[in-house]
């Protein structure tokens, strides 16, 4: 509450009285009843062997988009799927429950479905079992998603008949109702919106989204796992929430993505196991080669020379670190290797990147990834810059402007103001770590702490879960180079 207060204070503040203003801040806002604990077994008052900043407070306006949401996710839609629904469970491809799944959330009659799917639990072959589904009795299904990237995986794999970022779908909407949102995106009572990766999802982007269903009654289901990455600085965790809520909500419970029992089994320790199954989990992977410990300095060099002995074996590689310092000291240290080694033209004209500690400088050759979505910039396949792409460098022009290659299989060019760079891209050691599944290979320095030990991930090329290792410890925070 005292960090929450100091950002309210203003720069005029003189400082002696500054400790002052922020406590009479937070007095105030108690006083006026409009936030209160949530955690009050925490206060000091209560036992004195907690710390500072235990508790855990809300406000009024959180509970209210919370209930607000809740209550739209649990309205009956005027038109559900009434009539059978045939979905037959395929060995190899979709399993019993899974088919039992789709059936209940297709022809569910709450205006939103809950999917929780953890890693590896088959969501793409549920969804894609689902859209036909909904096809077959007229509907549409719309994909939505936080990232372009996980956008265009919902078509490509027959997840959605056409996609989009949430952010384009609510793009300069503020000043317009539900149903003038609804008209204009083209939904209607025979839409069927599909958000996935939902837990990255904000509380606000989630209600708006289902009060402009709600306005034309249209269905939003809702697929993601609680226990993954939150949104970025946002209030977020209403798919847990709605998970509880909504009466038919379903969850995705067997992992197929491993081929190991055991690989299996240890992935769901790590997901939602107590300490001592998440102790065993880690324990087993120090065992199996998983887990590296050292030095911060130690991991530092041996994952980057993992990364470079990738690249010379003509391998796609990918370093991970935890904090914004470490990622910028290792993407101009792989940089300076790329630089030695000739595959970046340091001599020529450079651009401004953002997104380290200090700026960083571009050359032809740089591999780079963009931070924005910037819909005003369109590449030569049609489509707009986004947050996430990898892109290299072609040509740096005299006007500050940069020509970009994008890192995927039609290679679409741009050319982008250097202005866009500096606010909104920064170097890239490697592929972005939201791939999961992609056959690479990962190093990474996470540089959090685990059982009072510095600890090393680092993925082989088993049938180890990618991003499993990482949810060793629940502080630990994951940025890609």
């Amino acid at each position: 509450m005292v960090e929450a207060a100091a950002g309210l204070v203003g720069g005029d503040v003189p400082a002696a009285g500054l400790v002052d203003r922020i406590e009479a801040l937070v007095d105030e806002v108690f006083a006026s009843g409009l936030a209160w604990t949530v955690t009050p077994e925490r206060s000091r008052g209560y036992d004195r062997r907690m710390r500072e900043g235990s508790q855990r407070f809300t406000a009024e306006v959180v509970v209210d988009e919370v209930n607000r949401g809740i209550d739209l996710a649990c309205q009956q839609v005027r038109s559900p799927v009434r009539q059978p629904v045939e979905i037959t469970p395929v060995d190899g491809v979709l399993s019993d429950a899974q088919a039992a799944a789709v059936r209940q959330v297709v022809c569910s009659p709450w205006r939103a479905g809950v999917i929780v799917a953890p890693a590896g639990a088959g969501k793409t072959s549920s969804l894609a079992a689902a859209r036909a589904a909904w096809n077959q009795v007229g509907k549409q299904v719309v994909g939505l998603a936080p990232t372009g990237k996980a956008a265009d995986v919902m078509t490509m794999d027959n997840v959605a008949d056409s996609s989009s970022t949430i952010a384009r779908v609510l793009w300069g909407t503020e000043s317009l109702s539900a149903s003038q949102v609804a008209a204009q995106v083209g939904w209607t009572d025979q839409t069927v919106v599909v958000v996935d990766e939902a837990g990255m999802v904000s509380n606000r982007e989630c209600v708006r989204l289902l009060d402009i269903a709600a306005s034309v009654d249209a269905r939003v289901v809702f697929v993601g796992d609680p226990h993954q990455y939150a949104a970025v600085n946002q209030r977020s965790g209403l798919l847990g929430t709605l998970a509880a809520e909504v009466p038919d909500a379903v969850e995705l419970r067997e992992v197929f993505r491993q081929r190991d029992a055991a690989e299996r089994r240890m992935s769901t320790w790590l997901r939602n196991g107590g300490a001592a199954l998440v102790s065993q989990a880690a324990q087993w992977y120090a065992e199996h080669g998983r887990v590296h410990a050292g030095s911060a300095t130690a991991m530092l060099t041996d994952a980057l020379e993992g990364w470079s002995a990738d690249r010379a074996a003509g391998l796609d590689s990918v370093l991970i670190a935890g904090d914004n310092d470490t990622v910028d000291a290792l993407n101009r240290a792989a940089q300076s290797r790329r630089v030695a080694a000739g595959e970046v033209n340091a001599s020529g004209r450079s651009c401004r990147l953002g997104g380290g500690v200090s700026p960083q400088q571009g050359f032809v050759g740089d591999v780079i990834i963009t931070r924005r979505n910037d819909y005003e910039l369109v590449t030569s396949s049609g489509e707009p810059v986004r947050n996430g792409q990898r892109w290299v460098i072609d040509a740096v022009g005299r006007d500050g402007s940069v020509a970009l290659r994008r890192c995927d299989s039609d290679g679409a060019t741009v050319v982008v103001p250097g202005e866009y760079l500096g606010e909104h891209a920064h170097l890239q050691g490697g592929r972005d770590t939201d791939a999961l599944g992609k056959v690479v290979r990962r190093h990474g320095p996470f540089l959090g702490r685990v059982y009072a030990s510095l600890h090393l991930a680092r993925w082989q090329d088993a049938d180890s879960e990618p991003g499993a290792v990482d949810a060793l410890g629940n502080d630990l925070t994951r940025r890609p180079l």
